[in-house]
């Protein structure tokens, strides 16, 4: 099992503006997509850990990173034990779009059917079978407090990221 984890590092003062943070960032998310294609076109498994900005200073602590830098994601790559059964995607309706602008009038309603195929796909497969579905997911997401992402400006801001 092999752990990458991805950070934006800057030597210079113009990183300290947000521009070229969130510049990182996107060349950060392209890297992660190439090497997550590749390991699925060659049959190993791999993983986003987005639980790593769950609570990010000890992160930063255990890979004593300095200033000026700062992890942005995770990724966890190796042989898999099992091959599990693939989750449906969200509707493309519900994620592209034609117009000329961001589509935000979704409502519960609207994923009734994807609530279903995922309620089939947790009711049926071999390992942690569970009553569930994809709007039942976002509202405990949503209303769980046990993250600690609120903070995570600061963090950035006394990594010396963004100064205001």
């Amino acid at each position: 099992m092999i752990y990458i984890v991805t950070i934006v590092s800057a030597t210079s003062l113009a990183w300290h503006q947000h521009r070229y943070f969130y510049s990182g960032r996107a060349r950060s998310d392209n890297c992660h997509t190439k090497r997550s294609n590749c390991c699925r076109k060659h049959g190993i498994g791999c993983v986003y850990l987005s639980s790593i900005q769950n609570d990010i200073r000890p992160l930063i602590q255990i890979l004593k990173l300095p200033k000026l830098t700062f992890p942005l994601v995770a990724m966890q790559i190796g042989i898999p034990a099992q091959m599990p059964e693939r989750k449906s995607r969200l509707p493309l309706v519900t994620c592209s779009f034609e117009q000329h602008h961001y589509q935000n009038l979704f409502t519960v309603a609207d994923f009734a059917e994807y609530n279903k195929i995922v309620q089939t796909y947790y009711g049926v497969r071999d390992s942690n079978q569970r009553i569930d579905s994809f709007t039942t997911q976002i509202a405990s997401n949503l209303s769980n407090t046990h993250y600690k992402r609120g903070n995570i400006l600061d963090i950035i801001h006394k990594q010396d990221f963004c100064a205001l």
